[in-house]
């Protein structure tokens, strides 16, 4: 990957990380779902997040390929599961943001519906996928020595939380990115 890309990758994570807090904070004070779904701080909330996991989508080989040509056996399996994982997630933070608000406005009455049988285990496959995805880009970076080792801590007991249903769930996760892309973008390697 060449050091332009690698450094776009570095900024998109930079990026990423303000939009996603921001949005993610929301989950703190949304507190009647069935209220906020048409909500404009609802509907921005969901803009944000999607637009931090498009850009981690960017930066996410860059952390892969920093520093070297080819990927490691290990980050060979990270790579697709981050990228699917992100992907699957961006789509279900999609679904939440602009199809359930307009089912519910038609039909109210599914909003206090729980998730059952597929749907929750596709869900629940999701956000698994994309929890080991970005563990796993930690844990290959941590051997490669290629970021600095508490900003991969931080990405990996982020990957993990995120595949926890609490508020805030993606911030750990967003701050070691970000560090990781201020990394790429502070480094001489990468350098225009």
């Amino acid at each position: 990957m060449s050091p332009s890309l690698v450094r776009l990758g570095g900024i998109a994570a930079l990026v990423a990380a303000p939009l996603g807090i921001l949005g993610d904070l929301y989950h703190f004070v949304m507190d009647d779902r069935s209220r906020v779904l048409g909500d404009a701080f609802f509907k921005a909330h969901g803009l944000l997040l999607m637009a931090a996991f498009l850009l981690l989508i960017i930066a996410l080989p860059a952390f892969l390929f920093y520093r070297r040509d080819i990927l490691s056996p290990l980050g060979r399996i990270a790579l697709p599961l981050g990228l699917i994982g992100t992907t699957l997630v961006l789509g279900d933070i999609w679904a939440e943001t602009v199809v359930v608000p307009g089912i519910v406005a038609s039909q109210p009455q599914l909003v206090e519906e729980d998730i059952s049988g597929y749907h929750l285990a596709a869900g629940i496959a999701a956000f698994a996928i994309f929890a080991l995805g970005w563990l796993l880009v930690g844990i290959t970076s941590f051997r490669a020595r290629n970021f600095p080792r508490p900003a991969l801590i931080v990405l990996c007991i982020g990957a993990v939380v995120a595949f926890l249903p609490l508020p805030g769930v993606y911030i750990l996760l967003l701050v070691g990115a970000a560090w990781m892309g201020w990394s790429i973008v502070q480094s001489k390697m990468v350098q225009s």
